[in-house]
Formats: structure tokens, sequence, C-alpha cells
């Protein structure tokens, strides 16, 4: 049976009812003494345990829609606010996207484009001169390479 609190009666699992979880809980956390940064005694409610393991485990590979058929929730959106977001998961998550961007792109063209009335690419201006101008011109536009089954660009 999958659920997160369970107990043998016999040969059979089955659900530990949600008041005598509070009072297993209750009593655990007042045998151990552990006290939040306040001093008072810590205090769990039952969601607080399904966000903790939501979050944990979608940190840890489970799908999400996953998740939210163990949760039980009929909305993705619902399992996803269970979910917490870290900093640094913000941060390596836009960057494991920015590189499987990258890899998407075509190879970029090193050949020249012809310039406009004839005049070679090697005639320089003040424009072309600046820093910002030639980084400008080094760095082609992103190109969309793949389309979703919609035939909407990604």
């Amino acid at each position: 049976m999958p659920l997160l609190f369970q107990r043998l009666n016999g040969l059979q699992r089955q659900p530990i009812a949600a008041g005598g979880i509070r009072d297993l809980i209750r009593g655990a956390l007042a045998s151990s003494g552990i006290t939040g940064t306040d001093g008072k005694p810590l205090d769990f409610r039952l969601h607080d345990f399904r966000r903790i393991f939501t979050t944990d485990a979608i940190l840890n590979g489970m799908p999400p829609h996953i998740a939210q058929l163990i949760l039980g929730r009929a909305d993705i959106n619902t399992t996803m606010g269970y979910k917490a977001v870290y900093p640094q998961e913000a941060i390596n998550g836009h960057r494991a996207y920015i590189a499987r961007r990258r890899q998407l792109r075509p190879a970029r063209n090193t050949a020249h484009p012809p310039m406009p009335s004839g005049k070679s690419s090697s005639a320089t201006s003040s424009a072309a001169a600046s820093p910002s101008a030639t980084a400008d011109a080094l760095i082609p536009p992103a190109a969309f390479t793949s389309t979703h089954a919609s035939g909407v660009p990604s």
C-alpha cells in the first residue's frame, strides 16, 4: 500500500488515522527535546510531511506527475505548490536550460557577410571600432532549431 503512515494489523497493512499520526508525531517531538530557534518545542503538521516528501522526491529525480499520483492530487499545480524552490536550485535550473538551448543552436558561421555597396569587410568606421559593435557583430542572434508537435518554435 503506497501510504506514508501505515501499520501492520495481523497480516494486513492499514492506514493510520490522522489523529493517531498527530499523536505519534507530538509524542516523538516531545520526547526528543528538539526546539525551534525560538526555544519552543517543534510542531509539525501532516501537510509539512507532504511538502517535505514532495520537495525531496522531485529534487531527487521523481517526475512531478508521478509525485502528483502518489499524493493523490488531480492538478499538477497543486502538487508543484508543495515543492519548495531553493535559490541555488533556480540558478542551476536556469544554467542547465541555457546549456541545453546552446546545444540546439546551429554552428556559428565564421565567414564575414558581404558589405553593402561593394565595400570590403575590412573597411572600418568609428562604430565598427567600438568594442560593443565588434562584440555584437561576432555574436549572431539565437535561432530556433526545433519545434513542438504544434509547430510553435520552442
